[in-house]
């Protein structure tokens, strides 16, 4: 079995970050659509898995905001969810040579579908570079970039920073002195 190598562990590294940048803008995203403390609105989320988010924050859009700001954000989680494989290739499998030179596959078993499905033997899987993890980190941070620029031309963001402005002013007063209120 092949070790990764630096590189390819390393574009590993950025697509799992900025892979969890972009779910966590989305959660964002969906509390400023709901008109919600972010706080909240990752709470309620957290136990669901990407699948779950996507579905959620494309059903939110589509019956909350404006169609054309319901299509760019739709389109922006469903750009995110087509990394999801990768990043679940990234963290449930062990890595074996690929067929091209300086290149790697996972290697796994799954049960879904109540039989045993191994990959990672044959020729014909798909194999990974690191540049082409890396070019594919590049691509999940862009979405996260496309995400934050949404935010602001839909105006999502003022109702991010309203929630903020009132967190910070419930916190602390002029002479810095905690007001937070106990557990309501």
């Amino acid at each position: 079995m092949a070790i990764p190598t630096d590189a390819h562990l390393l574009a590993f590294g950025r697509i799992m970050h900025h892979y969890a940048l972009c779910e966590t803008g989305i959660k964002i995203t969906v509390s400023a659509i709901l008109n919600i403390p972010v706080s909240e609105a990752v709470i309620v989320l957290e136990p669901g898995g990407a699948t779950d988010l996507k579905n959620v924050a494309k059903s939110l859009a589509k019956a909350k905001l404006k169609p054309a700001f319901a299509e760019t954000f739709c389109c922006i989680v469903g750009d995110w969810g087509g990394y999801n494989s990768l990043r679940n290739l990234i963290a449930h499998s062990a890595w074996t040579d690929g067929v091209r030179p300086g290149s790697i596959k996972p290697r796994r078993v799954s049960i879904r579908e109540g039989r045993a499905l191994f990959t990672g033997d044959e020729e014909d899987e798909k194999d990974y570079t690191a540049p082409e993890l890396e070019k594919a980190a590049r691509e999940i941070a862009l979405i996260n970039y496309r995400n934050a620029k949404f935010l602001d031309e839909s105006g999502l963001q003022r109702i991010i920073d309203k929630y903020i402005d009132e967190a910070s002013a419930e916190t602390s007063d002029a002479s810095g002195n905690d007001t937070k209120q106990s557990d309501k």
